[in-house]
């Protein structure tokens, strides 16, 4: 771990950019769980010492194990973390899909809501939504098409809340274009994770057609990465557009997704001449 200086004093801003935890999450900590004590200037501000840095960093050890969030205040006074076996999903996955399943929208929600604010995205990504998505689309409930209809609504109302919050604070644009009519829920959490990793996102869903003359008008704008999403190969007037834009651009062009795999060689081609 980075050795921090024992003098400084960290802003609730420059903690979510050590850490990675944004401060939504931070003060939920702080304020439901009791798991950080930050200090307080005379206008109410939170200032961090190194060691709630350390202890942090203790809290997303216990999320990657798969620990609940409200379960990690006792362990972090024992020394010894082998004693909790590792999950692999958080528990709250399986009260989320009972509430999926009953098409229970008021509390699907809430517990959505709540999961977005109490875990850091990798934590949300890693040890909820890929679990959700399994269980999903392995047909196994009753009336499949609905609940997974409302996962997606739920998905995109909740990411879209976080993002816009995000927003507000963040200055450098990124764009994620999701392409064909599957992989919304992919799409929204690629956008998630590029406003976690403190971009101001704009998401443009269902692309379809040529895309060249979109070259001119992004070079307008001072776009510091492009995020395509897709999970289907693209029709050719869409990905030759695409590389041009790419060519055209001075900005960081990511994959996800199966075109990922699909493209990577036509998309990426160049760099290896």
């Amino acid at each position: 771990m980075t050795v921090i200086d024992q003098d400084i004093l960290y802003t609730i801003k420059e903690v979510s950019d050590l850490t990675g935890v944004n401060p939504v999450t931070l003060r939920a900590w702080q304020r439901r769980y009791g798991l950080l004590t930050p200090l307080r200037t005379e206008k109410g501000h939170r200032l961090f010492r190194p060691e709630d840095i350390d202890r942090i960093h203790e809290i997303l050890a216990w999320l990657d194990k798969g620990v609940s969030v409200g379960k990690i205040k006792p362990l972090l006074e024992q020394s010894n973390q082998s004693i909790v076996q590792e999950q692999q999903a958080l528990e709250e996955v399986d009260e989320f899909l009972k509430h999926l399943a009953a098409l229970n929208r008021s509390k699907a929600i809430a517990c959505l809501a709540e999961i977005l604010k109490e875990y850091p995205y990798s934590t949300f990504y890693e040890k909820f939504f890929l679990y959700v998505e399994k269980r999903l689309l392995q047909g196994v409930l009753p009336h499949f098409n609905l609940q997974y209809s409302l996962w997606e609504a739920l998905l995109t109302e909740q990411c879209g809340s976080v993002i816009h919050a995000l927003n507000r604070i963040q200055k450098d644009d990124c764009w994620v274009m999701h392409f064909g009519e599957n992989a919304k829920s992919l799409a929204w959490v690629t956008a998630l994770a590029c406003a976690n990793q403190q971009y101001r996102v704009t998401l443009l869903e269902g692309v379809q057609g040529k895309t060249a003359p979109l070259g001119k008008l992004l070079q307008e704008y001072p776009i510091k990465k492009i995020v395509l999403v897709g999970e289907n190969k693209l029709p050719e007037e869409t990905l030759s557009g695409l590389v041009l834009l790419k060519k055209q651009l001075n900005c960081e062009v990511e994959l996800v997704g199966s075109i990922h795999t699909i493209h990577f060689q036509r998309f990426y081609s160049d760099e290896f001449i």
